[in-house]
């Protein structure tokens, strides 16, 4: 597939950068600083420099895309100003929907709630704990999900906890809050590879996944 991928210098983004490479995809990158992924010397690699609210910068780096995956997110800080991630997933949703690319694959924390989630005590502390030490990155998750569900998109948010550098472990716990017994902590490099495996696999169409080790 071509695929466009929003976030792709930060820890994840680079994991998935590699991975989809190495399994034979064509990968767009949009990136800040291409410095970044300077030392990414891949034939099937090619780099969109630009911001997130370059619209025309955006919608030029999905054109052809078969799908496109954000792996956006505020810092987790009490000291960010405006709604850049905001800002730029509506951007590139509305991209997507002028030029007819369905896919999306973005990420997001259990903050985001599914409606088949079952709220449990433990993440309801958690929202809590969020809400107040980290609003700004909290209400700006919350508002990310919501422009993406209120899309037509065909989209799919991978929602998770506590993001390690483990070596991957190959094997993820998946569903929904209060439905599967999900642990706090999962490697990048699982999280890279399960977004990419919703290339082709529908069963979280319009869902939210939760995913652990």
């Amino acid at each position: 597939m071509k695929i466009t991928i929003f976030g792709a210098t930060g820890n994840i983004g680079k994991l998935l950068v590699k991975q989809a490479i190495d399994e034979g995809h064509e990968v767009v990158a949009y990136v800040r600083d291409p410095s970044k992924i300077a030392n990414y010397k891949y034939q099937n690699l090619s780099i969109v420099k630009g911001q997130l609210n370059e619209y025309k910068k955006i919608e030029y780096a999905i054109d052809g895309a078969d799908a496109v995956m954000s792996m956006l997110g505020p810092a987790m800080t009490g000291k960010l100003v405006g709604m850049p991630i905001s800002e730029g997933t509506q951007n590139i949703v509305n991209a997507m929907e002028k030029l007819g690319v369905k896919r999306l694959i973005a990420i997001a924390t259990p903050s985001v709630s599914d409606p088949n989630d079952i709220p449990t005590i433990k993440i309801k502390l958690i929202k809590v704990f969020a809400k107040i030490s980290m609003h700004h990155a909290y209400s700006e998750i919350l508002n990310v999900g919501d422009i993406i569900q209120k899309s037509d998109l065909e989209w799919t948010i991978i929602r998770y906890l506590q993001p390690t550098n483990d070596n991957k472990k190959g094997k993820i716990r998946h569903g929904f809050v209060g439905r599967t017994n999900l642990g706090m902590k999962v490697t990048r490099a699982d999280i890279a590879d399960f977004s990419l495996k919703q290339l082709t696999d529908r069963t979280y169409i319009r869902k939210m996944p939760a995913i652990s080790n």
